[in-house]
């Protein structure tokens, strides 16, 4: 007895960091229980989650490849948005243009994968079209992940819970090391021709891209 008055209470918010970062784990058990045992640490000690410091993840840089092609960068750019990353391009003489991926590894190992399967999707798609068809098909497709997307992330202005809220954070600190990062180097790029049957076309097709169903849950 009288050993309660003697706990530092620095000791418990680091207790309740960890048990919050195992109740991340794949185990669901395990996570459960984590995330039970932080709540009544929380509510014994009169602690709220914005008390707590949780340990900041390191960012990473993650070139993808390089391209000249608008219709890849737009779709790559959002895609990043939407999985808490940002985009740095890193432009060549030769008018290529690499496109890199910064933010938290997991992050940006589903941007990735994600971008990928997206734009070997349309790829295949596009080479049923006429060559000089398939900049302005692929352009449509973009328009219309671009609006999806972008409905999805209207959703998040006011997120309910606390991880959504820690997920703007580090977005939020991927933007401003881009932005540090690619300051004074930006630069207008060329007008493209886009032929209206074949954008109109990708518009509809991009519609219908293979990763709707998951993030529209």
């Amino acid at each position: 007895m009288g050993t309660e008055t003697n706990i530092d209470i620095e000791d418990i918010k680091k207790k309740v960091a960890k048990l919050l970062s195992l109740s991340e784990s794949d185990n669901e058990h395990e996570a459960n229980l984590a995330m039970l045992q932080a709540n009544k640490l929380l509510a014994k000690y009169n602690l709220e989650m914005s008390d707590i410091s949780l340990e900041e993840p390191d960012l990473i840089e993650d070139s993808l490849f390089k391209s000249s092609k608008k219709w890849e960068r737009r779709i790559a750019a959002v895609i990043a948005e939407l999985n808490f990353c940002s985009t740095m391009l890193v432009t060549y003489s030769t008018g290529s243009v690499q496109i890199v991926f910064v933010g938290t590894k997991d992050n940006v190992e589903v941007t990735k994968i994600m971008f990928k399967k997206i734009r070997s999707h349309f790829l295949q798609k596009s080479k049923y079209y006429h060559p000089r068809l398939r900049d302005s098909y692929l352009m449509g497709v973009s328009i219309s992940i671009i609006g999806t997307v972008t409905e999805v992330l209207s959703k998040r202005k006011q997120p309910d819970n606390t991880e959504e809220k820690g997920l703007l954070v580090i977005q939020n600190r991927s933007n401003e090391y881009v932005e540090q990062l690619t300051k004074g180097r930006m630069r207008r790029s060329r007008q493209s021709t886009v032929i209206k049957e074949a954008y109109l076309k990708g518009q509809r097709d991009g519609l219908q891209a293979p990763i709707f169903d998951e993030i529209k849950r």
